[in-house]
């Protein structure tokens, strides 16, 4: 998809403590001291999305609505008062907070979505709805969905599922902006049609999500894991530091197995046991015993970013590329890394014009 403006990136990482269309978006009420109704986000299920009470109706979150405390749950859901649901409520998506259960890593770029009042979901087809009506009528009738289909709960529906997931990406803080993406989304509604024809369960494409690339319409695989990503491939790897550049080439991480690999430098060649861990931590250990650990913050096919923080408390951030990085012309056009320490924690500022690099905001 095609991201022109300038994205200013800013990363909260702690280094030492470093199913959306498979749950139910059923709404139920509770006999407490307020009678609550559950709202269930989805694209995946979106967990640690926050929600706002658009108090003033006006399809954006501002000083005079009301932003819950509390944050949806690994199933997408959170339970919300009767009086706030009595508003439309609007997820908002946070880049690096957020958890998408179609992704391995939080979400990398924030945008918001809405919903209604009294409706228990909240998807790309509630905000449809609500900013375009006229897009979603299109979408029902191509995919020969109803109304009622696409804005409640999408787990028996594997078209609305892959649809839902290839919309987010243009989708931004400003609500109303995905109603500028009708040529992109009839081009992604078209390609699922196409391979709904050949396969009617669209099994092809469960762990795929449709990108739009120079007006072309094509399915990109969701990384699930990142160990299966990683094994038979070469990694070109540099520091985005600029003090670490001047005593640092570009490095090789070739990837034997699921365990080993070997790391190349201008000192040679060695042999490196690693592993990732459940919170996307990659932990080495070379031959001389000494453990570097890198939180991964983002993952693609071909694009691996990371960030550590060194025994001597200094912070780096790493550029893994499947692209030669030593040759210039797949440098990626940072314009400026800040990194820094406070309190014990690395603040990361990435400032880079590169597309669909790094969306964490």
């Amino acid at each position: 998809m095609p991201f022109n403006k300038t994205i200013l990136a800013t990363v909260l990482l702690s280094i030492f403590s470093l199913s959306g269309c498979n749950s139910g978006g059923n709404d139920s009420t509770t006999d407490s001291v307020v009678s609550t109704k559950t709202i269930t986000v989805i694209d995946g299920t979106l967990e640690n999305a926050q929600i706002c009470v658009d108090l003033n109706d006006n399809n954006q979150c501002d000083k005079s609505d009301e932003i819950l405390p509390q944050l949806t749950d690994k199933a997408g859901k959170v339970e919300v008062s009767v009086d706030d649901a009595k508003h439309s409520l609007i997820a908002q998506i946070i880049a690096g907070q957020t958890k998408d259960s179609d992704e391995i890593t939080p979400v990398t770029h924030s945008y918001s979505m809405i919903t209604d009042a009294n409706q228990s979901v909240i998807t790309p087809f509630t905000t449809l709805a609500k900013v375009d009506p006229q897009a979603l009528s299109e979408i029902e009738e191509i995919l020969g969905l109803t109304k009622q289909e696409l804005l409640g709960d999408l787990s028996t529906l594997p078209a609305a599922c892959i649809l839902a997931r290839s919309i987010t990406p243009v989708m931004t803080n400003d609500i109303v902006n995905v109603a500028h993406y009708k040529d992109t989304m009839t081009k992604i509604v078209s390609f699922i049609l196409d391979a709904q024809n050949d396969d009617p369960t669209l099994s092809q494409l469960t762990n795929k999500r449709i990108i739009v690339s120079n007006g072309k319409a094509e399915a990109q695989p969701l990384i699930k894991n990142i160990t299966d990503l990683l094994v038979g491939k070469t990694w070109f790897i540099a520091s985005a530091n600029s003090d670490e550049n001047k005593d640092s080439d570009v490095g090789l991480l070739k990837f034997q197995d699921a365990n080993h690999l070997e790391f190349t430098d201008s000192d040679g060649t060695e042999s490196v046991i690693y592993t990732i861990d459940k919170d996307n931590n990659f932990v080495s250990t070379d031959s001389n015993n000494n453990i570097d650990t890198q939180k991964l913050v983002y993952v693609s096919s071909d694009l691996i970013i990371s960030a550590m923080k060194a025994p001597d408390g200094t912070c780096d951030l790493f550029f893994w590329s499947t692209k030669n990085l030593k040759n210039p012309s797949n440098h990626y056009p940072l314009r400026q890394v800040n990194l820094s320490v406070k309190h014990g924690i690395c603040w990361i500022t990435l400032i880079t014009t590169q597309k669909n690099l790094l969306y964490l905001v």
